[in-house]
């Protein structure tokens, strides 16, 4: 009676992934999960091929929760970090209205502090046209990232600062670039609006004859699809 009472207490600590070793007299052994146990009379085991086997009391020597790797519980698989920790890239491609209207493809290289914070320089390439010209210029930008949840679906804001430098021969207009943008990231794509403005001294006028110079500035709105590799 001793024998079965603590059998019974082992088998109520055994969690639902449990295999028990049945070790018969005869030699045998089953290995499965036992389905009913009355005590003194008979014990109840279905092996994993779905064999349902009934043993009496007295054919059985002992019963033990097998450990062997192969009845072991599955382990449990962490979930995969969209956004790790350390190096960082992320690339982008905007459409541009409002006084120019255009695309721009750019890049960004940086650190990402937590599940939160992205800080990092980016460059590329701006395709551009105001009423005047097309325009032709490279930004250069510090871009930080902010997403406001921890989930793998989270809005963020993303802010740049930096210049921009005109390749173009005709209208050299390079100087000051910031932007920021409202957006949400769904995994690793993301999808944002935002402003921003480029300005700076512009010597076109040279072109005319003109020896004076001035400012000039834009004001975009964009629409930037994003991924974060």
């Amino acid at each position: 009676m001793k024998k079965w009472l603590i059998l019974l207490l082992t088998l109520a600590q055994m969690t639902v992934f449990a295999r028990e070793a049945v070790y018969l007299k005869n030699g045998n052994i089953v290995k499965g999960n036992i389905t009913e146990l009355i005590p003194n009379q008979s014990v109840t085991i279905k092996s994993d091929d779905g064999s349902i086997f009934v043993f009496k009391s007295d054919e059985i020597e002992k019963i033990e929760h097998d450990t062997s790797e192969a009845y072991a519980a599955p382990p449990k698989k962490a979930p995969r970090e969209i956004l790790k920790k350390g190096f960082n890239s992320q690339i982008y491609g905007s459409l541009i209205t409002g006084n120019m209207y255009g695309i721009t493809i750019s890049a960004a290289f940086g650190h990402q502090f937590d599940k939160h914070s992205f800080l990092g320089m980016g460059s590329g390439i701006r395709l551009a046209d105001d009423r005047y010209d097309t325009h032709v210029a490279v930004p250069v930008f510090a871009n930080f990232r902010y997403d406001i949840f921890d989930y793998s679906v989270t809005p963020f804001i993303s802010a740049r600062l930096g210049a921009t430098i005109a390749v173009d021969e005709f209208y050299d207009a390079s100087g000051f670039y910031g932007g920021l943008d409202l957006g949400c990231r769904f995994k690793r794509f993301m999808l944002s609006t935002g402003i921003e403005t480029v300005c700076g001294e512009d010597d076109s006028s040279s072109n005319y004859g003109l020896d004076e110079e001035f400012t000039y500035q834009a004001v975009n709105f964009v629409l930037r699809f994003g991924v974060v590799l």
